[in-house]
């Protein structure tokens, strides 16, 4: 949808331009009640519209950056998780009560929310049991090992957020985006319809108007319809778990 609204913004620029710059078409056109002060108006919801079109294009890219720097790095976390918790599983392999409290277990739903709760418990619980730290270094996991990777893990939760405010900048300049343009459709029904009836006669001068008086632009059927929304632009919120969990032992 993003390429509408573009083809729009190009479209009602020439229209407008081409109304305020040709003494003809001005003539005729304030002849119908749009003088100089009334395309002005146009102008102005033009320049808010395009203004905020390319205000969203700005966030999504931020927002791309912060998936892709985000995903990057829970990778990165992960293949070590995976290795510790796959020593874990052989150092414990008939210790039940342990493979449970270091939580183990097949990650069943691998959403980041199930992730970073395994992945706290994990730390959490081999970081205060000496035991199981003295079991694991002998497996060459050494509790300093441990403590970087967890603290890798709360960064990542950090990175997360940020993330996720991203989405959420982006969702915004969207829908304030989605406003300007609707606002400027409604304008343009009129504006469409007068400029045919003022230009009847002159086919030329209508041609100089550009596409927007050959297309749909602001009548009905388009002033209400809503457009691209987050999912128009990918609906990645970093939530992609990782390959897996090394739950292979």
């Amino acid at each position: 949808m993003s390429k509408v609204v573009a083809k729009l913004l190009t479209d009602t620029q020439i229209a407008l331009h081409s109304a305020q710059s040709d003494p003809e078409i001005s003539a005729l056109l304030t002849q119908y009640g749009y003088n100089p002060e009334t395309l002005a108006e146009g102008v102005a919801l033009y320049e808010a519209a395009a203004n905020l079109h390319h205000g969203v294009a700005a966030n999504y890219g931020r927002q791309y950056a912060a998936t892709d720097r985000f995903q990057e790095q829970w990778r990165t976390v992960n293949a070590v998780l995976k290795r510790q918790r796959q020593i874990a599983r052989v150092a414990f392999r008939t210790d039940r009560d342990r493979r449970h409290r270091l939580a183990l277990a097949t990650l069943a739903n691998r959403s980041f929310a199930n992730w970073i709760a395994m992945a706290t418990q994990f730390y959490d619980a081999a970081l205060k049991d000496e035991a199981a730290l003295n079991r694991l270094a002998q497996f060459g996991l050494t509790q300093e090992t441990l403590v970087d990777n967890q603290a890798k893990v709360l960064a990542l939760v950090e990175e997360k957020s940020r993330q996720s405010r991203r989405v959420g900048n982006a969702r915004q300049m969207t829908n304030k985006r989605n406003s300007a343009v609707k606002a400027l459709r409604h304008w343009l029904r009129d504006f469409i319809d007068i400029c045919r009836l003022a230009l009847v006669d002159n086919p030329q001068a209508l041609a100089k108007l550009g596409a927007l008086m050959l297309t749909t632009h602001g009548r009905r059927a388009r002033a209400t319809q809503p457009e691209d929304q987050l999912v128009a632009h990918g609906t990645s919120t970093a939530e992609d778990p990782p390959p897996d969990d090394g739950a292979t032992l």
